[in-house]
């Protein structure tokens, strides 16, 4: 994939304890003004268990 196609204003996120996506920072890195982001949390509860992670998306849209 061309990360380089990837719309600017994008949000990396990952969770700390997630072993599937470990590095908000090097996906962020691929795409030109992307911001990482890493949040508490795992893979299976962090959509409804994360106030972190909801708190991330938000501030990223304003």
């Amino acid at each position: 994939m061309d990360t380089r196609a990837i719309p600017r204003g994008s949000l990396a996120t990952a969770l700390r304890a997630d072993d599937f996506a470990v590095c908000p920072e090097a996906l962020a890195a691929a795409i030109p003004g992307a911001q990482p982001r890493p949040v508490p949390g795992d893979h299976v509860g962090v959509v409804v268990a994360s106030p972190q992670f909801r708190d991330a998306i938000v501030e990223f849209l304003g």
